[in-house]
């Protein structure tokens, strides 16, 4: 992607953390030049270097993804309008902040019925854990364990990752603090969320 280096994010802890924290994401790959992308949950194995998810088998992307070479996992975060009216600076011109991570890498499917029940219990472990009485797949149920058939699972193989995080580092200080002062007056998630890495972002910085 177009990465102006003030808002290129190379640390490794950032960006495994915003694939956790935003892993809900847009799986990407190109077969006979045609795109053709998934919106799912992918979980990041940071140890492995890996990204597991799963997708239907009436989605026809699972038979592309081994044969068609790298595909693009798009983790998009928070993402706000910026007015001019948010800066000192009255020459400034409307913009869009945001932060957003792309991996790339080969997919391997994967056919094994332990390492898809693996896979299926880490993504569960990732989104029940926080639940007082947590939800597991009962392998001894029939049901359950038919599922399986209707289901593609795979690995990411990640050899890259980019971070793009566009937060007003281009702009003077009273500018970047304005900014975060108006997102903090907007009633929306994404606002707060811009102006929560912004601070975290800028925080000891003078």
């Amino acid at each position: 992607m177009y990465m102006p280096a003030s808002f290129s994010e190379k640390d490794p802890r950032v960006l495994a953390d915003f694939m956790r924290t935003y892993s809900f994401a847009t799986l990407v790959c190109q077969v006979e030049d045609v795109p053709f992308a998934t919106h799912l949950p992918l979980h990041y194995d940071e140890a492995n270097g890996v990204l597991l998810g799963h997708m239907a088998k009436a989605n026809p992307q699972w038979r592309l993804l081994e044969g068609a070479g790298d595909a693009l996992a798009i983790f998009m975060g928070p993402h706000a309008y910026i007015s001019p009216t948010f800066y000192a600076d009255d020459t400034a011109v409307p913009t869009w902040n945001y932060a957003v991570v792309h991996a790339y890498g080969k997919v391997v499917l994967v056919e094994g019925i332990a390492e898809q029940k693996q896979i299926l219990q880490t993504l569960t472990a990732a989104y029940e854990g926080m639940r007082a009485q947590p939800w597991e797949p009962n392998w001894e149920d029939e049901n359950h364990a038919g599922k399986l058939a209707a289901i593609s699972f795979f690995r990411i193989e990640i050899n890259r990752i980019e971070g793009k995080f566009k937060l007003s580092q281009n702009r003077p200080s009273t500018d970047q603090q304005g900014a975060v002062e108006a997102l903090k007056q907007i009633d929306t998630d994404n606002a707060r969320g811009v102006a929560a890495l912004m601070q975290e972002r800028f925080a000891g910085r003078d």
